[in-house]
């Protein structure tokens, strides 16, 4: 009887053939089905309520018995490696391998198998397998850099806490910006852009003016109403932060209990009477709630996103956003880097924000873990670090050094993080720059905000690297990455053209990015790219050029296929560390003869 279990268990894990599973799923299958075996469904669950499948299979593998059985898997799968004369069940067999040997903490034996499995792959001419290699390849390496950065660090320095910049947004030329911020990698506080935003909508974006609009009795409704009752008939999906969530952002979907808000309109009631604590994040307005829309404006900023100047025949993200959050006092997302390398911006409307920033060179120390995902995931104990900041009065912070020093004391790889801070007040607008971690804290609510990712000259580069990693298993990645390489026109217009928005733009105008329908809007590529970074004078005020070029920016920018894409993307990643620059790109730096006369009038 244990021969034939140990048989069939054998006959699964070398199961190439039949319902093969995604290599970037690696050890969860294999756990899931593992533990139905082990204890059934009748079982007392291991891990904590409001947990989903992924997390739920994160808490097993680090339990005591479910390391053994990794480590048992991960020694009968190389055997089986090393025994087969199939390329394919070699590659299958090593490829779970090293996702096997990545959660049990064994990076070096991980790489070992993932290019054994890479190898097998291309001698099976695999190349589905071959690209779930590949990506597996450049999120390891990610994670061993990140390691090596931990081990590297010198002595202990002072613990420091700074407070982003605010900034006035009618001081601020869209060119400033692009130079003190966008490129320096620097998250700004417009005070008074928020506003702006909403400034021609046909009603005022505050909770408890929704709520009494929509309790109007007028007959007949106003056009105002109407469309806000529109609105508020709209389903919803809240969220709900869980301690124990291996989750982008610790964020799991909350349960639907009975009495669960489902619409928008009961999300607003359920905040009025303190009856919702749950997190209405991210919630796409162009494809959900295209109602409330009507009079928003793109701060002028942040209106030259590469996005829309792709077509808009389902081009991937080009619908996403803005996107609604709204939320109650103290709901929050922890540490998270956004996706795709792309900026953001949150327009804050109501309530206050608190944020809290890392420093993108600090990923090793703050715990990331690329496990499940390119973005990744972070520490616990960093999120207890932020959490902290969230807690202390702002005007405090520039004393807190203690506080900071006696919460890192116990971790060690924190005790030389340098936070940046700032609270959101309704009226103002923020940048986050690509790359940065942060977290954020609702800190009076209702909160309620507008908010949009996008890519412009500053950040092209580094959203194409992670855009052609994502391209290796998902097509429409690798179809926005075909449009945004394949689109420009001459750099040196395309920067004067970014220069000369002057307003803020309705989001119709806005969405007319596309030259097929009339856009105005410059296309973006890399030329333009480096243009813009050559012809924006540094003026020594914030960051250090060298450094942006070489830490801040990703140089992984040609097109992927499927036998050398990831190839390129792991020879990059290892030029970013060392801070080399890719092909095509130079540090930023300022030559005078590049600057034209009608450049240096822009702004």
């Amino acid at each position: 009887m244990a021969g034939s279990r140990k048989k069939r268990c054998r006959e699964e894990l070398l199961d190439v053939r039949v319902a093969r599973p995604s290599l970037l799923l690696g050890a969860m299958p294999l756990i899931a089905r593992w533990y139905r075996r082990q204890h059934g469904a009748g079982a007392a669950p291991l891990w904590p309520e409001g947990v989903g499948a992924s997390s739920r299979l994160q808490i097993i593998a680090r339990t005591e018995e479910g390391s053994r059985f990794l480590r048992e898997s991960l020694a009968q799968l190389e055997s089986a490696a090393l025994a087969t004369t199939e390329c394919e069940e070699a590659a299958h067999a090593l490829g779970t391998a090293a996702t096997l040997a990545w959660a049990l903490g064994d990076l070096e034996r991980a790489h070992r198998d993932a290019c054994g499995a890479l190898g097998a792959c291309r001698e099976a001419d695999d190349r589905d397998s071959l690209c779930e290699v590949q990506s597996l390849l450049v999120r390891l390496e990610r994670q061993m850099r990140a390691s090596t950065t931990l081990r590297a660090l010198g002595p202990p320095l002072p613990p420091a806490i700074a407070q982003v910049d605010r900034v006035r947004a009618d001081e601020l030329s869209v060119r400033q910006f692009m130079q003190r911020y966008a490129l320096a990698r620097r998250p700004c506080v417009f005070e008074g852009l928020g506003s702006e935003v909403v400034r021609d909508a046909p009603f005022d974006w505050q909770v408890a003016v929704w709520r009494q609009m929509l309790r109007s009795g007028e007959d007949p409704p106003s056009p105002a109403v109407e469309r806000l009752r529109a609105a508020a008939a709209r389903r919803v999906r809240l969220k709900r932060r869980e301690a124990h969530s291996s989750e982008w952002a610790r964020l799991e979907d909350a349960p639907l209990d009975a009495g669960a808000p489902e619409t928008l309109g009961e999300v607003i009631d359920g905040l009025a009477d303190g009856a919702c604590g749950d997190y209405l994040f991210d919630w796409s307005l162009p494809i959900n709630c295209p109602e409330l829309l009507d009079g928003v404006r793109i701060p002028r900023y942040f209106a030259h996103d590469a996005l829309q100047a792709c077509a808009s025949d389902g081009a991937l993200y080009r619908e996403s956003w803005p996107s609604l959050f709204l939320g109650a006092a103290g709901s929050s997302c922890a540490l998270h880097v956004d996706t795709f390398g792309s900026h953001f911006w949150c327009a804050l409307l109501d309530g206050r924000k608190r944020w809290v920033f890392f420093p993108p060179s600090q990923l090793g120390q703050l715990g990331v873990d690329f496990t499940l995902s390119a973005d990744g995931a972070f520490d616990a104990r960093a999120d207890a670090l932020a959490d902290a900041l969230h807690a202390m009065p702002i005007d405090e912070l520039a004393t807190a050094r203690g506080a900071l020093a006696a919460l890192s004391s116990p971790w060690a790889s924190a005790r030389d993080l340098r936070p940046m801070v700032c609270e959101l007040r309704a009226g103002d607008a923020l940048f986050v720059p690509a790359g940065m971690p942060h977290a954020v804290r609702n800190s009076t609510g209702p909160a309620l905000s507008l908010s949009a990712n996008f890519i412009d000259a500053t950040n092209l580069d580094s959203a194409l690297a992670e855009l052609e990693l994502a391209a290796l298993t998902d097509e429409r990645a690798r179809a926005l990455v075909s449009q945004l390489e394949a689109r420009g026109c001459g750099a040196a217009g395309s920067a004067r053209r970014l220069y000369e928005i002057g307003e803020h733009v309705p989001f119709a105008e806005y969405k007319r990015g596309d030259p097929s329908a009339g856009g105005k809007w410059p296309q973006l590529d890399l030329a333009t790219a480096e243009h813009v970074r050559a012809c924006t004078e540094w003026d020594g005020t914030v960051g250090d050029p060298q450094t942006v070029s070489s830490s801040a920016r990703s140089p992984m920018h040609t097109a992927v296929d499927a036998d050398g894409g990831a190839d390129r993307a792991r020879a990059r990643s290892a030029g970013e560390a060392s801070g080399a620059c890719g092909e095509g790109l130079r540090p930023f730096a300022f030559d005078p003869d590049e600057l034209s006369a009608d450049d240096d009038d822009c702004g």
